[in-house]
């Protein structure tokens, strides 16, 4: 009985301690360094006493299970990752997201080239591995990596657009540029309240033209996007998911970094540029919380000795990721709070004379805040809910200085209004002072949703969803002294920006991509329809009368696997057809007022009190109410092989657009005054002389103005290629093979107005040629691009070699129509151009006479390009350096006996440091 006791005694205290233990909850989420869930992980976790419990991660990556609260030792492995060692202790529930490195030997998923993507969609994906290599400046120089990209010198006291698939560039043909759409985390990058110019129209500092600098209709700058905080970036080619809209040429789909603990930074100088980087990221493991913030600073001069053209870009960002956990769904909560600031530069040499006093200075800054929240449902029916806002506001401004110093005495018009009305004289020399002030507002709601449906066959992805946007410039505008003008042809006076009305745009798009097997066939066809209407616009428009609808499809079909040796040959076939449209941007749809003025008395006399001078004002709309979206029309196929690792891609691809925007000519007849002076006594006038006692012949004349239609056509058509085969074992080396050969023509789609020059019987000719074509481009290019790159793990170094060829740049002129088909006299009226015009007095002078401009063919041109990092002191330092045609060779040619370029071209290289601490 006392053994009893004692016996009963211990189990009834050890059931109380039992009782007392607590089990809690701990979720394992483990990603690779692109942020991608790692399915299949094992984790071990070893308690005090050495047991061990195993868990293996989900497609989502993720892992749970229930432990006593204590002290354990956390072990990952994954066969194509290093193992992930850690100790762990938690006295409650806890959430630990975890990325773990790739293992050096495996080499296959290090891609440091553009890889071409096998979806769907035409599109080369970028990761972070191939933009460090890279080592860039600005966006611009990722470029290169694309399908018939090239490098080049950079120009970053340039505007530089972005040309996707485009052969040459001309003047006015800027929808391309306008038309593609960088995405930043989920949240589009608006322009379309951007009305930012100088109203100097004249040449300016260092004989550039504004036109250098002005970005109004032209989309983003790529100057002003940092690549340093980039994980991933698509560049979509091809023809996009209905989900993306407002564009005609392609999307720039930039991911950027989140989660990681390390303090990170990077420091570049070459020859045109010094750049500074520093970013940290923190983890809170204990509530699935990471917060990252970065720093960067870009100082670039025109010219490495020339401190007096200078640009500067200062980015700042702090992005918030925090998941919760429920028990059906999982919530993602992204917040990003950015700011931007860029500072154009030109001033003059204090040493060059007279003008010292120029400067002009343009500085951009923009503050934006941008939020996700992604609700992942685990339902059979509906996969996630997503919602993302952003919210834009911008501070772009002009100073300019300008000392104007006139030949000769110079009379300025000051009239707003239509009529007669006396100007002033100005001085022979004075100094001009411009601001322009914009600040573009621009707010961005998404709401989608993504749907599956499985049937027997089929698996149906459906993608719903509403898009709303809003720009709004509520800047001050232009404002300068309108008696001291930085020009005297400037054709308009200064307008509020506030006075503009907003853009608002409301959209709805469907989707579905269903996936469909038949026997070892399989498709997928992705369809969908995109619709959108102006919201605000007055009915007068004809953008706002309807709704505007974008088809798009994709179809893959996937071949039965046919194996050679053992190893499959995947074969891949797509087609893909779609509407691309973009909305004219604010300064497009309410251009300035146009103001023509003719001078009818122009009396100056040495005494300033009988001076006079008048003018006959007429002021012109440069509205079009009957302007629309430009439409671009997508047509593509597209095949991919793949064998033992070795991919093949080839693209042919023709896209149509006829509805660009442009600026065309208008006439407009008009009548003014030239009154006659000699009749007076220039010794005896006591006043400036009274009109109603003058003399005076009545003039006729066209005056000119332009607006903005639908009336460029860019036709764009071309091959692109590229091979990437499987790192070679022995030497650690990857080769790619990549090109494309672009055709595109450049030419109105709308009748042009002419007016020659032509003097008869001693006065203009009163009549206007409107000619089908005027101008017209066909422009071509091929290049092709061979990198081997190499690592090697032993010497912890990466090498990439690539040899670039441009093997012909070809500009050959259209022909211009040299008869007009119609004419339009004083009278306002269209006739027809007859053969018996040809002989008329007048109308024979519509004639034109011009010199058919002959084809222009650059030939080959090549350039060895060398970049090579080195990793230190247990991979936490970085050294890189690039030398871009380190051996060139240029094919002469010569135009008019002239030698229009060397044999060979400068290097241009550049250093830098990495830090992950």
């Amino acid at each position: 009985m006392c053994y009893l006791k004692y016996i009963l005694l211990f189990l009834f205290i050890s059931n109380i301690s039992f009782a007392q233990k607590k089990y809690f909850d701990i979720v394992f989420i483990i990603y690779n360094y692109n942020h991608e869930p790692v399915e299949n992980a094992v984790i071990t976790l070893t308690d005090t006493a050495f047991s061990k419990h195993h868990l293996l991660t989900d497609k989502q990556g993720k892992a749970k299970i229930e432990l006593i609260p204590g002290n354990y030792t956390l072990t990952i492995s994954h066969p194509q990752y290093f193992t992930y060692e850690e100790q762990i202790s938690f006295v409650q529930s806890l959430i630990k997201t975890i990325h773990l490195d790739t293992k050096e030997n495996e080499l296959q998923n290090i891609i440091v080239t553009a890889k071409e993507s096998k979806g769907v969609t035409t599109q080369s994906i970028i990761d972070k591995k191939a933009i460090e290599l890279l080592q860039p400046s600005s966006f611009t120089d990722i470029l290169e990596l694309l399908p018939g990209g090239i490098s080049k010198d950079p120009d970053l006291t340039t505007v530089n657009p972005i040309r996707l698939r485009q052969a040459g560039s001309v003047s006015g043909y800027n929808t391309n540029s306008l038309g593609t759409s960088f995405i930043i985390d989920g949240s589009p990058i608006n322009t379309n309240a951007n009305l930012q110019y100088s109203p100097d129209p004249s040449q300016r500092l260092n004989g550039q033209s504004d036109n250098k600098k002005r970005t109004t209709a032209i989309g983003i700058d790529m100057r002003s996007i940092s690549t340093d905080d980039i994980e991933k970036v698509e560049i979509i080619r091809g023809i996009p998911s209905v989900e993306y809209g407002d564009l005609t040429s392609g999307v720039i789909n930039i991911i950027r970094k989140s989660g990681g603990n390390k303090l990170e930074g990077r420091f570049k100088a070459d020859g045109f540029s010094k750049l500074y980087y520093i970013s940290k990221g923190i983890d809170f493991d204990k509530y699935n919380w990471s917060i990252n913030t970065s720093l960067d600073l870009l100082d670039a001069k025109s010219e490495p000795r020339n401190n007096f053209e200078t640009y500067k870009r200062y980015t700042a960002s702090i992005r918030s990721r925090k998941l919760f956990l429920f028990n059906n769904s999982d919530l993602w909560w992204n917040v990003n709070l950015d700011f931007t600031g860029t500072t154009d530069e030109e001033k003059k040499d204090p040493d060059t004379g007279y003008d010292k006093v120029d400067h002009y200075k343009s500085s951009y800054n923009k503050l934006g805040i941008s939020n996700s929240l992604e609700l992942k449902l685990k339902n059979k029916w509906i996969k996630n809910i997503k919602f993302i806002s952003s919210l834009r506001q911008e501070t772009d401004k002009i100073n300019q200085i300008k000392y104007v110093q006139l030949p000769t005495v110079a009379a300025l018009p000051v009239s707003e209004i239509d009529g007669e009305y006396d100007g002033i004289y100005l001085n022979k020399d004075y100094i001009s002072t411009v601001k322009v002030e914009g600040k573009p507002l621009d707010i961005f709601l998404k709401l989608t949703s993504n749907l599956s449906v499985s049937t027997s066959r089929v698996n149906h992805d459906i993608l719903l969803g509403t898009e709303w946007t809003y720009s709004k410039n509520n800047g001050k505008g232009q404002v300068y002294d309108r008696y001291l003008p930085p020009n005297l042809s400037m054709g308009s006076y200064p307008r509020a920006y506030k006075d503009i009305p907003a853009l608002a745009k409301l959209s709805f798009f469907a989707e579905d991509k269903a996936k469909i097997s038949i026997g070892n066939h399989n498709l997928i066809l992705a369809m969908g329809i995109r619709t959108f209407k102006m919201t605000n616009m007055n009915k007068s428009y004809k953008l706002a009368r309807s709704f505007f609808w974008e088809p798009r499809m994709n179809l893959q079909w996937s071949l039965p696997k046919l194996f050679i040796n053992n190893r499959s040959l995947d074969v891949d076939i797509t087609l893909g057809y779609g509407e691309h449209k973009k909305t004219p941007t604010l300064n497009i749809l309410y251009p300035d007022l146009y103001y023509v003025n003719y001078n009818q008395l122009n009396y100056y006399h040495n005494n300033p009190d009988y001076r006079r001078v008048n003018f006959q004002t007429y002021t012109f709309s440069r509205e079009n109410r009957d302007l629309t979206v430009a439409n671009n029309i997508k047509k593509e196929i597209r095949l991919d092989l793949g064998y033992n690792q070795n991919n093949f891609s080839l693209t042919f691809f023709e896209e149509r657009m006829t509805s660009g925007f442009r600026s065309m000519t208008f006439y407009k007849h008009v009548t003014y005054k030239r009154y006659n002076t000699d009749e007076l006594d220039h010794s005896t006038i006591t006043s400036p002389p009274d009109l109603n006692h003058l003399n005076y012949e009545l003039k006729n004349d066209f005056a000119t103005y332009s607006k903005t239609e639908n009336g460029s056509t860019t036709d764009k058509k071309g091959i692109e290629f590229q091979f990437s085969s499987k790192r070679l074992e022995a030497i650690n080396t990857r080769l790619t093979f990549n090109g494309a050969w672009f055709q595109t023509k450049y030419k109105n789609s709308k009748p042009i107005y002419k007016s020659p020059d032509a003097i008869v019987n001693n006065q203009k000719l009163p009549y206007v040629g409107i000619y089908k074509d005027d101008e017209g481009y066909l422009m071509e290019s091929f290049t092709t691009n061979f990198i081997a790159d190499t690592y090697i793990p032993k010497l912890k170094m990466n090498f990439m070699l690539a040899i670039q060829c441009s093997w012909y740049n070809l500009t050959q002129y259209m022909k211009k129509d040299r008869y007009p088909l119609y004419y339009m006299g004083y009278d306002q009226i269209i006739h027809p151009y007859t053969e018996q015009d040809k002989t008329d007095t007048y109308l024979q002078w519509l004639y034109r006479n011009h010199n058919d401009l002959d084809s222009r063919r650059e030939p080959l041109s090549l350039g060895i390009n060398l970049k090579v990092s080195k990793k230190m002191y247990n991979e936490k330092i970085t050294l890189s350096m690039f030398v871009n045609k380190l051996y060139s060779y240029n094919q002469k040619y010569v135009i008019y006996e002239v030698v229009q370029r060397r044999t060979s071209s400068p290097p241009y290289f550049g250093m830098e440091i990495n830090f992950k601490l």
